[in-house]
């Protein structure tokens, strides 16, 4: 059997994103409807539509092509869609393989782009992303 670590962790933001990620989450949930109607003695619930949100974090970059956090991008009115985000954890702790990864990938908006300077030495910054698309994240999971 073999363990994910967080140091084999990667992730994929969308082109315009930049930042030195160093941790990410997510959550994949699945809405619960009370159908209850009058009458019923007992609560009956039928489940409603898959969503995602997440985080990634890490150090903001500079002085290299490309490396604003990505509020240009998030100004485009044309990617109201949102793009394609890929949390990954690779088994292999050279690197792996895609054929080896363990992934959720989906189509989110970053919705919001928090930074922050610490007096001590920490540039942060935090992109928080929430599925869009209409479509459910795909997991591959190795096995």
């Amino acid at each position: 059997m073999a363990y994910l670590t967080g140091m084999d962790g990667a992730i994929t933001l969308p082109t315009g994103y930049n930042a030195k990620i160093s941790t990410w989450s997510a959550t994949v949930s699945r809405v619960s409807l009370d159908m209850t109607s009058l009458g019923e003695g007992m609560k009956n619930r039928t489940m409603g539509i898959i969503d995602m949100v997440g985080s990634a974090g890490g150090h903001m970059t500079r002085d290299v092509g490309s490396s604003t956090p990505g509020y240009v991008k998030m100004k485009e009115l044309n990617n109201l869609a949102g793009d394609s985000i890929t949390l990954t954890h690779l088994p292999d702790p050279d690197g792996g393989s895609a054929t080896k990864a363990c992934s959720i990938a989906g189509t989110c908006i970053i919705d919001n782009i928090a930074v922050t300077s610490d007096v001590n030495g920490d540039a942060t910054i935090t992109f928080n992303f929430m599925l869009s698309g209409g479509a459910a994240p795909t997991v591959l999971w190795e096995e």
